[in-house]
């Protein structure tokens, strides 16, 4: 995590990827890459060389060079938006067809991006493979669990992709003080550093070769958006399947038939 101004700070999003284990094959190795190393599907969408000791990829912009990128234009964002989009069709469809388990966990600060760049991200795929997680605060029962035993029933099964959508200010550090209030704003800005420090506590408890944390820096929403995708798909080890040619069958003509005249309800056609 680079040492930048309190908006650079504030637009940081951490996004971890855990290890990725196929149904198909026998015991559980992980099928996970480490960070630097790149996927072997064809045609894939330019990947991000893995963070330096700053958080920052080792090819991206620093210092004044990153304050002086412009922001990327609309047009320019959803012709690349749309090329990723490909892609995560793409790595869903492997996901399906090898049993693949696949859980990321994003954490940040609110406004940092997350929520959005989660959309992007389930814009495209289904909704049967790709499944949002965003817990609430825990219950007094939840807080005398252990930490991880809430999670564990939406872990993936077979051909899911789980996505956490989880915040500093309630999830790291001491999960036993709830500190996301109704004024969470104001408290949370009070408490900034506060979160710093156990967010910092959490990346050296946590970060692993198997499943890393990456910070993406998000001032620019756009690039940031592209960004996390494109190094999201560089770690799943996906292939794009064989296109299936499908032909519909022709529908067989039954002349007994007959529309009944049931009781039913319309909906008004006013357009």
């Amino acid at each position: 995590m680079t040492n930048g101004s309190e908006l650079c700070q504030q637009s940081d999003i951490a996004c971890r990827t855990a290890g990725l284990v196929s149904h198909r094959e026998k015991g559980t190795e992980p099928m996970g890459k480490k960070a630097g190393t790149k996927s072997t599907g064809p045609k894939k969408a330019s990947r991000s060389t893995g963070p330096d000791v700053t958080g920052r990829p080792s090819d991206a912009p620093q210092g004044d060079a990153a304050a002086a990128t412009p922001k990327m234009k609309t047009k320019e964002y959803e012709k690349q938006m749309r090329l990723l989009h490909a892609e995560l069709v793409a790595m869903q469809e492997w996901v399906k067809a090898t049993g693949a388990k696949v859980c990321i966990v994003f954490e940040g600060r609110d406004t940092a991006g997350k929520g959005g760049t989660i959309k992007r991200i389930t814009e495209r795929v289904s909704p049967r493979v790709f499944r949002v997680v965003a817990l609430s605060a825990p219950t007094d029962r939840e807080k005398s669990q252990m930490y991880v035993q809430r999670y564990v029933p939406h872990f993936p099964a077979a051909g899911e992709v789980i996505i956490f959508d989880r915040s500093w200010y309630n999830r790291a550090g001491d999960p036993r003080k709830i500190w996301k209030l109704s004024d969470m704003d104001l408290k949370s800005y009070s408490r900034w550093y506060d979160y710093s420090r156990a967010r910092d506590d959490m990346f050296r408890a946590t970060d692993t070769s198997w499943a890393p944390w990456f910070v993406a820096h998000t001032d620019d929403k756009k690039r940031g958006r592209l960004n996390i995708i494109s190094h999201l798909l560089g770690q799943v080890p996906y292939e794009p399947l064989p296109k299936r040619d499908v032909k519909l069958p022709k529908r067989k003509d039954d002349p007994d038939y007959v529309d009944p005249e049931l009781p039913l309800r319309h909906i008004p056609e006013k357009f």
